[in-house]
């Protein structure tokens, strides 16, 4: 479906219309001086109610307020391998002194 676009006079004007189209599936962007403001979706649908830790609610609202981005995958992070350095502990040390 394509995206409805308002000015925000014209939304103001039309909100319930744009509501509405909303209701049937459709976006409704709303833009001041060619510049998105605001966008209008349907709530996702929530996912069946399960006790969250206090850690998941943290990390769910970060998620929520686009502080933090979700993991493209889970599991455990694989342990890091340096790049081989010879000598330069050493001359780390050497140039302290």
């Amino acid at each position: 479906m394509k995206d409805l676009v308002y000015g925000v006079k014209e939304f103001q004007a039309h909100v319930s219309a744009a509501l509405r189209a909303v209701q049937e599936g459709r976006r409704v962007l709303v833009v001041s001086h060619d510049k998105l403001i605001a966008e209008v979706i349907q709530p996702r649908k929530q996912a069946k109610k399960r006790k969250m830790s206090a850690l998941d609610r943290k990390l769910e609202r970060l998620y929520e307020s686009g502080r933090l981005l979700r993991p493209k995958k889970s599991g455990p992070i694989p342990p890091f391998k340096g790049v081989p350095m010879p000598g330069i502990l050493e001359e780390f040390l050497a140039n302290r002194r």
